[in-house]
């Protein structure tokens, strides 16, 4: 593991205004690794395969100077992925690269994950393989094949896949009693994913995110949540993070 580095305040703005979701909890882990990972400051190329609308760590990528690639998911066929969100993630992400003023362009393409092309340095998914594999549409071999197809066949010989996903927390199935899993996403075990070189995880009660339903309350809320769970990391064992931040190599 290489030396602790340094991330500055003006970085890990950039970063949270690009994870949007939760942004202070999710951007935890994703600062450590950058903090631990020089391999990324090395890389030459970058592709993030599934970005939403409201959340791409595109942005950030480019500003590191990397060629940097932003794919979204489309189908007509499919429930959950039936709006084309191309133009929405170009809003999102120029307003983005306006406000931190940063330099260059990201190349957009819409692409199915299943029949990704090339090879790069490093592949980003962000809360990607739960809404792929939802409870009763894929499993937890699934995912493994995916990634391990994605290690294999779609990497360079130093190059990383990151993936970062919703964990199972404490509180889960509580919240799923209250209709508030009624989208069948599927949240992960620490253990769930193998084959990994890094893992960072953050969070305890964390465990969702209501900044789009009220902008205001929603970001009071969510400080509020991190610094519980910052407070939490400090006595508690978490055997179940709400965020997890795992990194693959080519074997």
């Amino acid at each position: 593991m290489s030396e602790l580095k340094k991330i500055s305040p003006s970085d890990i703005e950039l970063i949270r205004d690009c994870m949007f979701w939760t942004s202070e909890a999710w951007s935890k882990p994703f600062i450590e690794l950058l903090q631990n990972n020089k391999l990324i400051s090395e890389a030459e190329t970058f592709i993030e395969i599934g970005a939403g609308s409201q959340s791409s760590l595109s942005p950030f990528f480019l500003s590191l100077g990397k060629k940097t690639t932003c794919s979204y998911f489309f189908s007509d066929m499919s429930e959950y992925y039936s709006e084309d969100y191309l133009e929405k993630i170009k809003i999102r992400n120029n307003y983005i690269l306006e406000k931190h003023k940063i330099r260059g362009e990201i190349e957009y393409r819409k692409m199915d994950i299943f029949e990704l092309q090339g090879e790069y340095d490093i592949i980003f998914l962000k809360s990607i393989l739960g809404g792929l594999f939802r409870y009763g549409q894929g499993n937890i071999s699934d995912a493994n094949s995916l990634i391990a197809s994605l290690t294999s066949n779609n990497l360079t010989t130093e190059g990383q896949l990151i993936t970062i996903d919703n964990g199972r927390s404490f509180f889960e199935g509580g919240l799923e009693r209250l209709g508030q899993r009624k989208n069948k996403w599927r949240y992960f075990n620490k253990s769930d994913l193998k084959g990994y070189s890094q893992l960072y995880f953050f969070g305890f009660v964390t465990a969702f995110s209501i900044k789009t339903r009220n902008l205001f309350l929603g970001i009071i809320f969510e400080k509020i949540m991190y610094f519980i769970d910052l407070i939490l990391e400090r006595i508690l064992d978490n055997n179940t993070p709400t965020v997890i931040l795992k990194v693959f190599k080519k074997e």
